[in-house]
């Protein structure tokens, strides 16, 4: 299973999900760095982000980072980032 990282500043409909791997930070949590000390997820966060969600399509699952605060909780958080990595899929290849 590929693991990729994409990192919000917000969860609220019409967030956004983006994609780095260049700056950034590879997170200990979830942990995903196999028994031979090699990180098998693509993507960096950043230094404050925190781990929110994952969602799995396919062969891929998508860890979803925060950076930012969770604001008002309105119950269609997962639902409007589902909605936020079919766009990203649609626009991004990784």
């Amino acid at each position: 299973m590929k693991i990729v990282r994409l990192e919000t500043d917000r969860i609220e409909d019409g967030c956004t999900l983006t994609f780095n791997n260049d700056d950034g930070i590879v997170p200990e949590f979830p942990n995903t760095i196999n028994e031979f000390g090699e990180d098998i997820g693509v993507g960096k966060i950043s230094k404050d982000a925190w781990f929110y969600h994952s969602i799995v399509r396919g062969e891929t699952r998508y860890l979803i980072y925060l950076n930012g605060s969770v604001g008002r909780l309105n119950g269609n958080e997962v639902f409007d980032l589902e909605k936020s990595l079919d766009s990203f899929l649609i626009f991004k290849s990784i």
